[in-house]
């Protein structure tokens, strides 16, 4: 965008209207492959971009409703049998 800076200088005070059209490809800086113990939906993401975490940081919490049912289930069917 140093063009436009020198654009600008030549415009003190002016108006200009710029407009920038381009085509670009992000690619990833590195990847890596996640395995889980269980599927299910996130609820919480605990970090950000660019945070430095410690190995068995907690990193997301998942939507645990429908586990918390079934055990509820679970128990009462225990409780019962």
């Amino acid at each position: 965008m140093t063009w436009l800076w020198h654009l600008l200088r030549f415009f003190p005070g002016g108006n200009l209207t710029a407009t920038v059209a381009g085509n670009s490809t992000i690619v990833a800086e590195s990847t890596v492959d996640l395995s889980f113990q269980t599927n299910g939906t996130v609820r919480r993401v605990l970090v950000e971009e660019g945070d430095i975490v410690s190995a068995g940081q907690v990193l997301a919490k998942l939507d645990d409703r429908t586990l918390q049912a079934d055990l509820v289930s679970a128990q009462a069917k225990l409780t019962s049998a």
